[in-house]
């Protein structure tokens, strides 16, 4: 009997008709001698068929919609579950672009419609890719778990600024193209021009939207970026479509540390506030909510206050009146009001 290795098989999600075929193949009564027995498919104990080299399609609506390839692959002819080692595979949409995934192996479950991936798990989807340890794909709910030494990279389309997220968990929705990590989050924003200083943070929980070009912080928020550090409880980044990273927002008691080098001069500054925004590219902060900034042993206070990144420049606006503190050359604070 004159088998491919290659075998096109249509069924809900992988192994459907995968077990129509084997259970003829078990009827069959195969020659012990025969090569191809070896090399391609072995029958034992009437329940488990095993394949080598497979190519496996699951076509939905006449559309493959997934395709799996694997070293090996062992299908229990009684649950219809499936194992396979050294995996790749391939889910397809026609709302979103492919997504593309690699393990050791894999473990599919028909009842819950699920694929188990472990060892080196590799997600691959447009210009980005997830690592873990361990990957659960939730195919009916088009949902995708992993956890253990999670790695993101992506890369934003126009300006092709590069985000690194670690974590320990994540949870990804392809077709809606949201990514949440949980617990350990450190990441950082990489700038594509190696003279615009990017930005690292930490958090409890973080959410990227990719395609709106935002990302969500919860929890214990800690931005650093020379030459300052501000902490609170939440944040957002939005990332700009255009050449330039846009703007960040740091909500509920941020509290601001930046180390000023002016003039041969070296002092800290801290600052206090509901709110504070951030402009990277023009190297602007502008702190509201009871905003307080204590540098050179003075209190600054005002309805909104706005600093410059390493400049002792504080424009402080009370009222309708904005008054700029700069230091004269007596160092005594000299007042401009507009």
């Amino acid at each position: 009997m004159n088998l491919n290795k290659t075998l096109t098989i249509s069924f809900f999600f992988a192994f459907c008709s995968l077990i129509i075929i084997l259970a003829n193949l078990k009827k069959k009564i195969f020659d012990p001698s025969s090569k191809i027995i070896d090399e391609v498919v072995k029958i034992s104990n009437s329940r488990f068929g095993i394949l080598f080299e497979p190519k496996i399609f699951h076509v939905k609506d006449e559309t493959p919609s997934v395709f799996l390839s694997a070293d090996f692959a062992k299908i229990d002819l009684l649950s219809e579950d499936g194992y396979l080692e050294k995996l790749e595979g391939k889910s397809f949409n026609l709302e979103r672009s492919p997504v593309t995934y690699f393990a050791e192996k894999g473990h599919y479950g028909k009842k819950d419609s699920e694929l188990t991936l472990e060892g080196k798990v590799l997600i691959k989807e447009d210009d980005s890719t997830l690592n873990a340890s361990r990957v659960v794909y939730k195919l009916n709910k088009d949902e995708i778990l992993g956890d253990g030494d999670v790695m993101f990279k992506g890369v934003l389309p126009k300006s092709k600024d590069i985000i690194f997220i670690k974590a320990l968990k994540f949870s990804h929705f392809p077709k809606r193209k949201i990514t949440s990590f949980k617990e350990n989050i450190d990441g950082k924003i990489q700038r594509r021009e190696a003279y615009r200083e990017g930005i690292n943070f930490q958090t409890d929980l973080l959410d990227y939207y990719a395609q709106e070009l935002r990302i969500n912080l919860t929890g214990n928020v800690l931005f650093t970026r020379k030459p300052f550090s501000a902490s609170s409880r939440n944040g957002q980044i939005y990332l700009n479509n255009h050449n330039k990273l846009n703007y960040f927002i740091l909500n509920d008691d941020v509290k601001l540390k930046e180390v000023i080098e002016e003039k041969g001069k070296h002092f800290i500054r801290k600052a206090f506030a509901e709110k504070m925004e951030g402009f990277p590219d023009e190297g602007k902060l502008i702190l509201t909510g009871y905003p307080r900034v204590f540098q050179e042993n003075e209190v600054i206070k005002g309805i909104r206050i706005i600093v410059r990144e390493n400049s002792s420049v504080v424009e402080v606006e009370e009222a309708n009146t904005t008054i700029k503190l700069q230091k004269g050359t007596d160092g005594k604070n000299l007042f401009d009001s507009e």
